[in-house]
């Protein structure tokens, strides 16, 4: 098996790749001059003489005076010889030079084998499907040029033959975790194959290995079938590329590609060995692993397992929306893909496993060997496939950062949660396993239907989670009665999640899903409750999607009410938590760092926000920093961050609807300014 791409087992970062046709070497035609002397200006009478009349004008120019040169006549080129099969769609390559002039037109007619439509007779290159019986087909060009003078004609011949069967298996070694209670890691004692599939699969030229002649997809157990014309030499190719396009009874589309952040985002492939279609038989592919007990010798599995596992997932959606069409989704993988506070993604500086929508968008999966390997760990791949669906489908506010258990900012405990909750729905397992350390020999992991002993309440990832999970698996366990499946949770995602006017935290989803389930109201209650979340948020003020009903605090009262409600020529003060934390890089996702406020407009306005703190506006320095964010339905409006107290006004008036503000202590958030970190209260002014 050889590697694509020079051995480097990678194709350019193109996603398209045209043809390359390889046509016939043009005939060099020599005019010859002929020469006829002036005349005299005696008239010949045009009859017996009117040829030699016509001949001696054109020779002096038509009388005109100047003496112009003849004109060479273009030449036309068929292009090369084809052989085809039966069925297929057949693109003529014609093309014409003119010596002393330009080529204007075409013109195609076919002069022998069973008749066949052009689709242009007068292009260059025109197109026509060939017939279903074989046989030999001819066609003849002419070009004409700018003066009117037309070319001989050269023709090509299209054979029709018979199509050849192709057939093969395509695989991936895959390595899987210890069993639970023999060892934990990566068990590369039982290393196995697993089909490869959904995956492209390529016929590829091999005296020309940018020229596909023919391509398909495998099948749910990795089988490919590609019917060829005889007598020509091929390899095939398989793409770490998973497609569908939209068909007849079957509009769902998507493709997800695995491509190298640190090779200019080329896309993983594998090859064969050339053979002859006329023998046909039968080409299997495997991608191998290899581990030499201290460091890989071969990884060219890993992009088709990072592939295979979105596989499921995807197919899980399906069952929800049969329609769907997904964004294209680029996933990077490199051996030198590694967590780093300072990102470099062409070096492998990826920070760590992740989804971005930042340019390049895509999820980033680890690859260091010895270090954190993500390529065999099926939970964290479907994770950031869950950031990728609820970015494309329905809406994430989450600002993002590090998570591990403790008390989140709102919108990042839903955020992930969901996510993780994904991992185990899409992979129909709950056991979230991540294979990390020297050898890839130890693990972190956990029991998702278990809370995975991390905090209860709107601000936990644990208790989301859990809680998503419990709703849709079709195990009874404990306070959990319910069995939905994916569907309705889907139908909450990109309704009520989507359109919320508050930010996408747990609170939108429970509405929804209560709203939708009257049948199922207390069996839902009572699962959410389990997780410290008032469900029943009912109250005559304010939507249910701002949690004002919520008692739990996450340990300190200050973290309520969540959304602090605000009306025009108010104010209401709140407290910026510093949250116990040494690193400014990780603090700034945490419950308390950053305030919520909610105010309504009746009417189109202007809006003044201002905010301050002790010590905001003391000069030269300030001693504190407050600053203030404006959002409607998650989409940012306008902020203000300067140092020191600050003053938001809108860009002209803004329409009537719900606004959300957010406030914080910068020190609380980012260090960048100097300023030691400490709980601020903010006093929130609106105008």
């Amino acid at each position: 098996m050889r590697l694509s791409s020079s051995g480097s087992g990678l194709v350019p970062g193109n996603r398209d790749r045209g043809t390359v046709c390889h046509p016939r070497m043009e005939r060099a035609i020599r005019a010859t001059r002929v020469h006829i002397p002036t005349l005299t200006r005696r008239i010949w009478p045009c009859g017996v003489l009117g040829t030699l009349c016509a001949l001696v004008l054109n020779g002096c120019g038509g009388g005109g005076g100047g003496g112009g040169s003849a004109n060479i006549a273009p030449t036309a080129n068929a292009g090369a010889d084809q052989l085809v099969v039966p069925s297929s769609t057949v693109t003529l390559a014609g093309s014409g030079t003119d010596a002393d002039g330009t080529v204007t037109s075409y013109r195609w007619t076919q002069t022998a084998g069973t008749s066949v439509t052009l689709n242009s007779a007068t292009s260059a290159t025109p197109a026509f499907t060939a017939p279903a019986t074989t046989g030999s087909l001819s066609f003849s060009l002419t070009v004409t040029d700018d003066r009117g003078a037309v070319s001989a004609a050269d023709t090509v011949v299209v054979d029709v033959e018979t199509s050849v069967a192709v057939t093969g298996n395509v695989s991936f070694d895959f390595v899987p975790f210890r069993t639970l209670g023999t060892g934990i890691g990566l068990d590369y004692g039982n290393i196995s194959a697993h089909p490869a599939r959904g995956i492209v699969v390529e016929a590829i030229d091999a005296a020309n290995a940018t020229t596909i002649v023919a391509s398909t997809i495998t099948d749910g157990s990795g089988n490919y079938s590609l019917d060829l014309a005889p007598s020509r030499q091929v390899f095939i190719r398989v793409k770490a590329e998973m497609r569908k396009v939209p068909s007849a009874g079957s509009p769902s589309s998507w493709d997800v590609q695995i491509r190298d952040n640190t090779n200019a985002n080329a896309l993983y492939a594998i090859d064969g060995s050339a053979f002859n279609t006329s023998t046909a038989g039968t080409h299997d592919l495997r991608a191998p692993v290899a581990f030499g007990g201290l460091v890989y010798t071969d990884r060219r599995a890993a992009p088709f397992a990072i592939l295979d596992a979105v596989y499921d997932p995807i197919h899980v959606v399906l069952t929800a929306d049969p329609t769907l069409a997904f964004p294209p989704l680029d996933i990077y993988w490199s051996t030198r893909n590694q967590a780093s506070a300072n990102l470099n993604l062409a070096t492998g500086l990826i920070g760590s496993t992740h989804f971005q929508t930042a340019d390049p968008a895509g999820i980033y999966v680890q690859g260091l060997e010895n270090d954190d390997t993500d390529e065999y760990d099926s939970h964290v791949i479907v994770h950031e496939l869950g950031h990728y669906l609820l970015s494309s489908f329905s809406r994430d506010d989450s600002i993002g950062g590090p998570h591990s258990g403790e008390n989140l900012d709102a919108r990042v405990a839903f955020s992930e949660g969901w996510a993780t909750a994904w991992s185990g729905i899409g992979l129909a397992d709950p056991v979230y396993r991540d294979s990390l350390g020297p050898g890839q020999q130890s693990e972190f992991g956990f029991d998702i239907e278990q809370d995975a002993g991390g905090p209860s309440g709107w601000y936990s990832e644990t208790a989301v989670q859990s809680l998503i999970y419990d709703l849709t698996d079709p195990i009874d366990d404990g306070l959990d009665t319910i069995s939905l499946g994916f569907a309705p949770i889907y139908e909450v995602l990109i309704n009520e999640v989507r359109t919320t006017d508050a930010f996408t935290t747990i609170y939108p989803f429970v509405r929804g899903l209560r709203a939708r389930q009257p049948a199922l109201l207390p069996a839902i209650d009572t699962l959410v409750q389990s997780r410290g979340i008032i469900p029943n948020q009912a109250n005559p003020l304010i939507s249910p999607d701002f949690g004002r009903n919520e008692i739990f605090d996450g340990g300190d009262p200050r973290n309520l009410p969540i959304y602090v409600p605000l009306d025009s020529g108010g104010s209401a003060t709140v407290t910026s938590r510093a949250v116990a934390s040494t690193d400014g890089s990780t603090r700034f996702n945490k419950l308390g760092n950053r305030r919520y406020l909610v105010f309504t407009l009746t009417a189109p306005q202007v809006v003044t926000i201002g905010v301050t703190a002790a010590g905001c506006s003391n000069i030269p320095g300030p001693a504190t920093d407050p600053d203030v964010v404006l959002f409607h339905a998650g989409v940012e409006v306008a902020r203000a961050e300067t140092a020191g107290c600050d003053t938001l006004t809108t860009p002209g008036a803004i329409p009537a609807g719900v606004y959300v503000i957010e406030t914080y202590e910068f020190s609380n958030i980012n260090q960048a300014d100097g300023m030691p970190a400490g709980d601020t209260d903010i006093t929130v002014t609106l105008n």
